[in-house]
């Protein structure tokens, strides 16, 4: 029997109103992104975009080639209009070139005459490109890249509402949403914008943590179900667009059991109901999908012969520093870095947040927080080492971001020493503060980075050049710095109010509580 909840019919409306209103301001922040970033312009565009096209018009499973191309032969055919094609023809022009502006990238023409591709994500499983290839088929090929990159926004934006909208329902909100701005790295906005299953995966993750953490936090039944069906959602989701979730969801599941207990974690299943066999069908889709497609066939020939040892070596010294800063910003083709006093202040603001949220934690969550650090870190050195002879270095930071994102969640909404509805100290809203206007400074400068790179060159200026955003540079830089601002001001005042917050919204009253009973090799790009 369902226990009774509180003021139902007004929670039910706040979090539905809360979760659209994240929504909408999450995809415009993402649109910001997106304006600065011009058509094949971000990471492996070409290739992703086509097949979005593709699956969009029904080709579900395209024609496979054994021809090597891109650095695999698992390619498939796929079959878009000539001018997009004519198009995608141009990314070379900017592609690793960061002197070169935007501007010689060619529009995309009105010919809808048939051509092939030869496509290195032409055998991904189509989940992800079927969501965001459908807007399409509605409009002109000229406007079918943008409705599609539309599409992605918005899939990227509900995560990031259903995650920061979780965040809000604990019940020390400022310092959740404060250590969820530290996952929300300039790279996560930025592939945000783009259409890039990376980006569903990486979001999804983002929701999936901060949900199914909220949802054993919460008191409300029904809130805590709705939550629960949420990171059943999102894990879903996470495992059916990239090869590698499975796994991600496999190493956020054991974090889950060592910070909850095993008496919590089942409470979370129980909270989700049928919903919790939803990852299961989709860590099963992904399986046989990657079985029968043949996607993981990448080379025919090892460019290596090299023992384990050696191989877990190499990847170890190629997945450092320079893998670390791409996960916070390095836009592009690899090839349009955020300046190192950026990347400094990101990691210091993340630095100082994270010792907040550090000090509140119970040694369980401790634990599983270091446990979930080391697999950051060695997942993807094992991973690397164990392809290395077939390809050799080809791991990205972003790769790595769905597990990353993972962290300072846990950080902010794992189980604390002492829950309750006690001040942050003055000093620890200080900290706090200083670390939000850090990362908020390292998001601009970032965002102009970008900007300044496609507009005439790395080394050009930001506002005058042969490239122009859809909106003008000026307006759309001056957008992002109000968000940034808005959200700075937002988030300091949600941490410095934190426990003077009313509970009523968030759980019942104490005589209603119900009882306690119980590169392309690993990923196709």
């Amino acid at each position: 029997m369902t226990a009774p909840t509180t003021e139902a019919p007004g929670l039910r409306r706040r979090v539905r109103l809360e979760t659209l209103g994240l929504f909408l301001v999450g995809a415009a922040l993402l649109t910001l992104w997106s304006l600065a970033t011009p058509q094949w312009s971000s990471p492996d565009a070409p290739s992703h975009e086509t097949m979005a096209y593709s699956v969009g018009h029904g080709e579900l499973w395209p024609e496979r080639s054994d021809e090597f191309g891109s650095g695999v032969t698992s390619n498939a055919i796929v079959v878009v209009p000539q001018g997009i094609l004519d198009s995608a023809a141009s990314a070379g022009c900017t592609a690793f070139q960061m002197d070169v502006p935007a501007s010689c990238l060619a529009p995309i023409g009105p010919s809808e005459k048939p051509g092939e591709m030869l496509n290195p994500a032409g055998r991904n499983i189509p989940t992800y490109y079927l969501v965001t290839g459908w807007p399409s088929t509605l409009v002109p090929v000229e406007w079918s890249m943008a409705a599609n990159r539309a599409a992605a926004i918005s899939v990227a934006a509900l995560f990031l509402a259903l995650g920061l909208g979780a965040a809000m329902r604990v019940r020390q909100r400022g310092l959740a949403l404060a250590g969820c701005a530290v996952s929300l790295t300039p790279m996560a906005l930025y592939l945000g914008g783009v259409l890039n299953p990376n980006s569903g995966e990486i979001f999804a993750a983002f929701a999936m943590a901060a949900t199914s953490l909220a949802a054993v936090k919460v008191n409300d039944p029904w809130l805590s179900r709705v939550l629960a069906r949420r990171a059943m959602l999102a894990a879903s989701f996470m495992v059916a667009v990239r090869m590698l979730a499975p796994g991600w969801l496999a190493i956020w599941v054991a974090a889950l059991v060592v910070a909850l207990g095993w008496p919590a974690f089942r409470r979370l299943a129980q909270h989700a109901g049928r919903w919790v066999w939803a990852p299961v069908v989709a860590v099963v889709a992904q399986a046989l999908w990657t079985i029968l497609s043949g996607v993981r066939d990448t080379q025919t020939t090892p460019q290596f012969d090299l023992s384990l040892l050696q191989r877990l070596e190499l990847a170890r010294e190629h997945i450092g520093a320079d893998v670390m800063r791409q996960q916070v910003g390095t836009f592009g083709w690899l090839d349009t870095l955020m300046p190192d006093d950026a990347y400094l202040r990101y990691l210091t603001g993340a630095a100082l947040i994270l010792s907040v949220l550090w000090l509140r934690l119970t040694p369980r969550t401790l634990i599983a927080l270091l446990a979930l650090a080391l697999a950051v870190y060695s997942a993807p050195i094992a991973l690397e080492a164990l392809q290395w002879n077939a390809n050799g270095p080809v791991w990205q930071g972003r790769y790595t971001l769905p597990l990353t994102v993972m962290l300072p969640v846990l950080a902010a909404l794992g189980p604390e020493r002492a829950p309750g509805l006690a001040r942050p100290s003055g000093n620890a809203v200080a900290l706090v503060g200083l670390g939000l206007v850090l990362l908020a400074s390292a998001h601009i400068e970032g965002f102009y980075t970008l900007l300044r790179r496609n507009t005439s060159g790395i080394t050009g200026d930001a506002f005058d050049g042969p490239w122009e955003s859809f909106a003008t540079n000026e307006l759309t830089f001056a957008a992002l710095v109000l968000s940034m601002l808005v959200a700075l001001a937002a988030l300091f005042v949600a941490v410095a109010t934190d426990g003077r917050v009313p509970l009523r919204r968030m759980q019942p009253a104490p005589a209603e509580r119900p009882a306690v009973h119980d590169r392309p090799t690993l990923e196709q790009h």
